[in-house]
């Protein structure tokens, strides 16, 4: 195996203030969970695989209104503010995040079940 392997990468720590435990964390198309919130040195850990519950809001984007906004297996977007994840949805050009398992209602905001991207 080789030498200068560090760890899997299933978590890793960035320096980020102000994020909570469960936080969506996105830095540049680094994606994740918080798994702890920043701690006094100004660094978290974050996990880069799973199945999370996360809240989305179900805006694909378009000027229709339909019944279904975010169908299961669709692209979720990290509209971004700063260095925080403001908002999870199917319409932003931003972080590619996860995939949605469940499906969100056209304007609904819902905890639904997001599967992170690698």
């Amino acid at each position: 195996m080789a030498d200068n392997k560090i760890y899997t990468g299933d978590h890793i720590t960035l320096e980020l203030d102000g994020i909570e435990s469960g936080d969506p964390v996105a830095v540049n198309d680094i994606v994740g969970v918080a798994l702890i919130d920043t701690d006094g040195e100004g660094n978290v850990v974050i996990a880069r695989r799973g199945v999370f519950e996360l809240e989305v809001h179900g805006d694909d984007g378009s000027a229709e209104s339909s019944e279904i906004a975010i169908d299961k297996g669709e692209k979720v977007y990290a509209d971004m503010d700063g260095d925080k994840v403001d908002e999870l949805n199917a319409a932003s050009s931003e972080a590619h995040f996860g995939y949605a398992l469940e499906d969100v209602g056209s304007g609904d905001k819902e905890t639904i079940k997001i599967l992170l991207r690698d």
